[in-house]
């Protein structure tokens, strides 16, 4: 199959896997409000993806690496987890849903990083056109969290399970028109592994991969929240999201050109100063309006950082790491950094308020602008 053939099958994939996530990570709190559960709950429930983030996908990936399977594991992780949300949606009892959930997490762990993988597979040396593939994935995640916020209203949240389950059929049907990786050498996996990850240019940048992941998974995990205890609708909510993958889109769009430019390390900056604003604006107004509007600042906040997060470990990993390495960054981003802030964010949601919450989120990404400050050797990882 041509490249170009190739990169439109990839595109199929994201965008129908970002259909099924946009329907569903966005808006698992409300789903679980209409269960009647209360915030506490909720906040526990909301760490479990978070959590088998941190463990099972980088075990997924690792297999995938081993046996050079990353197809398979895609397709498999997939279809494993269609069952759990039609599951999760007749789902009444908190232990029921805590079981199901966890079932769902459990396959959904490795699909963040190992579309991304997919991606990057397809475009092999030419990486700073990802984000124009991946923009089809905020296409797709905006669009289908706007529709499911008009359908609520009349039909009932739930419905979002159905739509959820759908484009995941979809998405796992994708992925068998890809060309499978390129075998290669598959002895050293473990003794490589165990080099990269001593690597200290890796390890500090991870350490500012988390705060990041703190203080974005805040915001992306309470921000709808917030927005309903205001009193706002799940239209208006679902605009909200709408909103915020829509900005993905230019920026997405114009990443090529960014990543010639800049480097990934001084996108990563910029998109955190963007996050320090967001957070601003979301401390002083209390109006839709203005709260809305700092949505649009979601492309530079998200799609900005996580594309030159992408970039950047991609060009530090070994090739025989490709999709470990990923998954690390996956984990450590919305897996630890996931958990914390959910776990943190809600607590202090709950006890303080959604202002102190916000405070809290800044000046996290305060500290995690400091840490990508430091200065970093060139990467000189040696593969063995």
């Amino acid at each position: 199959m041509s490249k170009k053939n190739q990169s439109f099958q990839a595109s199929i994939l994201i965008f129908f896997f970002y259909a099924s996530a946009g329907t569903l990570l966005q808006f698992f709190y409300l789903l679980f409000r209409a269960k009647g559960f209360s915030i506490g709950p909720i906040s526990f429930l909301l760490l479990i993806p978070n959590f088998f983030i941190l463990f099972a996908g980088p075990i997924w990936a690792s297999v995938a690496d081993i046996f050079n399977i990353h197809k398979r594991i895609l397709f498999i992780a997939m279809v494993f987890s269609i069952p759990s949300i039609i599951l999760l949606s007749y789902s009444t009892t908190y232990i029921g849903t805590l079981i199901t959930f966890s079932i769902f997490a459990i396959n959904f762990a490795p699909l963040l990083t190992m579309t991304d993988n997919s991606v990057l597979d397809v475009l092999g040396n030419d990486k700073s056109k990802f984000g124009r593939i991946r923009l089809w994935g905020a296409v797709s995640f905006g669009l289908t969290a706007w529709v499911i916020g008009i359908l609520a209203d009349d039909f009932g949240i739930e419905i979002a399970y159905w739509i959820g389950a759908v484009c995941m059929v979809v998405a796992a049907i994708s992925t068998f028109y890809l060309t499978p990786s390129t075998p290669i050498q598959q002895e050293p996996y473990w003794k490589n592994l165990q080099i990269f990850m001593g690597n200290k240019i890796w390890l500090i940048f991870l350490l500012g991969i988390l705060l990041a992941g703190y203080g974005q998974s805040m915001l992306t995990g309470y921000f709808s929240a917030y927005l309903l205890d205001l009193g706002a609708t799940n239209s208006l909510i679902g605009l909200s999201i709408y909103i915020s993958t829509l900005s993905e889109i230019p920026i997405m769009l114009f990443s090529p050109f960014l990543l010639k430019r800049f480097s990934p390390q001084k996108l990563i900056l910029i998109s955190i100063i963007a996050l320090v604003i967001r957070y601003l604006g979301c401390i002083q107004f209390i109006d839709f309006i203005p709260l809305i509007a700092t949505q649009a600042l979601h492309g530079f906040t998200s799609a900005l950082f996580w594309i030159s997060a992408i970039i950047y470990t991609r060009n530090l990993a070994p090739i025989k790491l490709k999709a470990s390495a990923l998954a690390i960054l996956g984990a450590v981003y919305y897996g630890l950094g996931g958990v914390l802030g959910n776990l943190l964010g809600g607590q202090i949601y709950a006890n303080f308020g959604a202002r102190m919450m916000f405070i809290s989120g800044a000046i996290t990404a305060l500290i995690g602008f400091g840490i990508f400050l430091i200065k970093k050797e060139k990467p000189n990882f040696k593969e063995i």
